[in-house]
């Protein structure tokens, strides 16, 4: 019979205790989170350096202020562009990337009016393609309800992306700890992709 403390983990993705499962690659098992699907077991060796450019989407202007303000002081942004949905988004990331000016993440809201964030990041991922960029940014998705099947269908559907509870483990210091750490865990993941390394943080498949 496993270790309780094999089956029940802390996540920093959903914010709460969860319960695990095994995923055996090679000679190695890493375990994972029955919600989301994250490792449990990562330390990013991604050295996280202040981004120049962040994008951010909600629609809860008192969140996103919070954010914005939690990205600046943190040191993790130089510059945050905020939108209040996913129209005004996809307008702001446009008019940047026919200026040539880059974004390095973007940060969505799932739950927003006009446009949500599943139809964003979808409307996204085609801009990208259709302006033959090199690779696709990173998106890290918000929500304030649990990751469910349609969250992890999504995530596996836009990668490179992660999924944040923001409802759950979300006092300032804690909220800003987990941003980091799933910011950390992100790009460690797209620059090892780049770099012609799998990694494999997540416990879902690729379509």
């Amino acid at each position: 019979m496993p270790e309780p403390s094999q089956t029940f983990k802390y996540c920093p993705s959903c914010g709460e205790q969860v319960f695990t499962f095994p995923v055996a690659r090679g000679n190695e098992v890493a375990i994972h989170c029955s919600s989301c699907g994250l490792s449990l077991e990562l330390e990013a060796e991604y050295r996280l350096q202040t981004l120049p450019r962040v994008a951010l989407a909600d629609d809860d202007k008192f969140f996103r202020a919070h954010l914005t303000d939690l990205l600046l002081t943190r040191g993790l942004a130089h510059e945050v562009l905020p939108a209040s949905s996913g129209t005004e988004l996809l307008t702001s990331l446009t008019e940047h990337f026919m200026a040539g000016k880059e974004v390095d993440l973007i940060i969505l809201d799932l739950l927003m009016h006009d446009l949500d964030g599943s139809g964003a990041a979808r409307a996204l991922r085609a801009l990208e393609r259709g302006l033959h960029r090199p690779r696709p940014l990173p998106i890290i998705y918000l929500s304030g309800v649990r990751c469910d099947e349609a969250v992890r269908h999504l995530v596996a559907r836009t990668q490179p992306a992660l999924y944040l509870n923001k409802a759950a483990d979300s006092t300032p210091d804690r909220l800003a700890h987990r941003v980091e750490k799933m910011v950390a865990y992100l790009l460690w993941q797209a620059h090892a992709e780049q770099a012609g390394r799998a990694m494999r943080i997540l416990a879902v498949e690729r379509p």
